[in-house]
């Protein structure tokens, strides 16, 4: 009778583990564009930084766009706010060697204001869903 008590207490308490309490953060999809003076801005690493919790990451593509990666299965960004900073971030490997060559004027700029995450003025709320983020860094 202990053995089966002792399983029966043992599943129970495994069981607990495995549905947590209360769950992990919210992480809902984000995308959107990056722009500069009105323009898209290509080859940047945007980086959402929450208050509490992980981080996410998106590369702009050619067109300013890109798409949250919160881990390694999930696409997004916890929801609440974040310090967003943004850097440089060779697309090709000729890029990657050119260095800092390959940065444009632009994307310096860029860099200078919003490239460490600790003193960027940008800050943004994420509440819901959304493919339609606009990051000005103007």
């Amino acid at each position: 009778m202990v053995g089966k008590a002792s399983r029966f207490l043992f599943a129970s308490i495994a069981g607990s583990f495995a549905l947590g309490c209360g769950g992990g953060p919210t992480v809902v999809p984000v995308a959107g564009v990056a722009t500069a003076n009105g323009k898209p801005v290509s080859g940047i690493l945007v980086n959402f930084e929450p208050e509490n919790g992980r981080s996410s990451w998106g590369i702009t593509d050619n067109n300013g766009r890109f798409t949250l990666e919160y881990d390694a299965t999930t696409k997004g960004a916890m929801v609440g706010n974040h310090s967003v900073s943004a850097k440089f971030w060779p697309r090709t490997p000729e890029e990657e060697m050119a260095g800092a060559k390959a940065v444009s004027p632009e994307v310096r700029e860029i860099q200078k204001k919003y490239g460490n995450q600790a003193t960027t003025p940008m800050k943004v709320e994420i509440k819901a869903a959304t493919k339609d983020l606009e990051l000005k860094f103007d």
